[in-house]
């Protein structure tokens, strides 16, 4: 029966008294499986279940035998095992078309590095492409529905030539894409495995973009990937915030707490923590200006706004704001061995601990020679260290909230020194 059909035992009762039907341990045994066309919008399990189709690549194995989970490409070794690996055993991670220099599985035989990570002989396999100056290659993920809030991305990456290589990591929502990570050091770095992991946190109908641009196109230099897990990434199910004086009630929904709330980050997955933010002291997102902060000179190193498609390879490839290459931050660069420089604040009345005032922005600090970058809040008769932080070495933006108090008007200043 090509259609739709159902079975019935039919029972007849004979005329006399005597005699009892009993059915029991029905099962199918045919060569084909049996199944139920599901209607538009939902999901076809391989069990034959039916689940909304936004349930998919969730990270939650909703059909019952994982077969919505089966099919994104969470994790890949980029060997050929049967059902580990489609797409030329990419496990349904695509390479970009922007050029032809694409990621595409290699053999480690005769290839650099010589040995995969998942076997680390030369029978293994793994992700690779050749450098470009042209362009840039892609290697996206699979469409997933949700994630949760303790999401990670982890891999092994292997860059032949760091000085003239990068290698990003982005979340692309339909929200605002993000930055995640990228691969700068200064110099050459081993030829061997590196592990990374990447924070993805929770987000709403996104893809994960690995990145790789070169300085030039040299055949010797490459970048490598090898071994992607993405873990903890099963979303949290809604409920009814418990405390709404302290936390805020997402759409999804979901819960975050208020300190979160319009801070230029993503913390309820679908933006609503960033959609209707009523009016502070401060903001700056440095798109429109300096917005009254001003550069305290040096004869060494200075504060300056750019982009990352404008200031030099070794900046950040996008704002925080709009996750763009075309948005705008303040930089300064660390190039200068015990260099200082500054970004001062306008002048704010004073704020009494009553107030619960916070001050809170995202940096990045990477590079050589070290740096530490603090924040000072300057009164009329002292100089108080809000916040210290010294180099972590790569390209994701990080969140720092601290408390702000004073009796009388006060500047705060970002101060970054240079070497020890």
């Amino acid at each position: 029966n090509d259609g739709t059909f159902e079975i019935q035992f039919v029972g007849e009762r004979g005329d006399g008294e005597r005699g009892d039907i009993a059915v029991d341990d029905i099962s199918f045994e045919s060569l084909g499986f049996i199944r139920v066309q599901c209607p538009l919008g939902q999901f076809q399990c391989d069990n034959g279940k039916c689940i909304n189709a936004k349930l998919k690549c969730d990270f939650t194995n909703n059909c019952g035998d994982n077969s919505d989970e089966q099919i994104c490409s969470t994790n890949c070794t980029f060997e050929s095992e049967k059902g580990l690996c489609t797409r030329e055993g990419l496990c349904n991670w695509q390479a970009g078309t922007t050029s032809d220099h694409q990621w595409r599985v290699v053999n480690a035989a005769g290839q650099s590095p010589s040995t995969d990570h998942t076997f680390s002989n030369g029978t293994g396999h793994y992700v690779f492409v050749g450098a470009s100056q042209s362009s840039i290659a892609l290697l996206e993920s699979t469409l997933y529905f949700r994630s949760g809030s303790g999401c990670t991305l982890s891999f092994y990456y292997s860059i032949s030539d760091a000085s003239s290589s990068l290698l990003s990591v982005e979340v692309k929502s339909a929200f605002h894409p993000v930055a995640a990570w990228s691969s700068y050091r200064d110099g050459p770095v081993s030829s061997g495995w590196v592990q990374q992991t990447v924070e993805i946190g929770r987000q709403e109908v996104f893809r994960v973009v690995f990145s790789a641009r070169f300085r030039n196109s040299s055949s010797a230099i490459g970048i490598a990937i090898d071994d992607i897990v993405m873990s903890q990434c099963a979303p949290e199910f809604p409920h009814t915030c418990p405390d709404l004086n302290r936390q805020f009630a997402c759409l999804n929904p979901l819960c975050v707490d208020r300190d979160r709330v319009c801070d230029y980050g993503n913390d309820c997955g679908d933006r609503s923590d960033e959609a209707e933010c009523p009016p502070v002291l401060s903001t700056c997102s440095f798109d429109s200006g300096s917005c009254g902060w001003q550069v305290i000179d040096s004869a060494l190193s200075r504060f300056r706004i750019g982009t990352g498609a404008s200031l030099s390879f070794s900046t950040p490839l996008t704002d925080h704001t709009t996750g763009l290459q075309s948005g705008k931050y303040a930089f300064v660069s660390l190039g200068v061995s015990n260099g200082f420089a500054a970004l001062e604040s306008p002048e704010y009345t004073s704020m009494p601990s009553s107030y619960n005032c916070s001050f809170r922005f995202w940096y990045i600090i990477i590079g050589s020679p070290p740096a530490t970058l603090t924040v000072n809040l300057k009164g009329a008769d002292a100089t108080t260290e809000l916040f210290s932080q010294s180099s972590f070495g790569d390209h994701a933006w990080r969140r720092a909230s601290v408390p702000v108090k004073s009796d009388s008007s006060f500047r705060l200043r970002f101060a970054v020194l240079m070497g020890s």
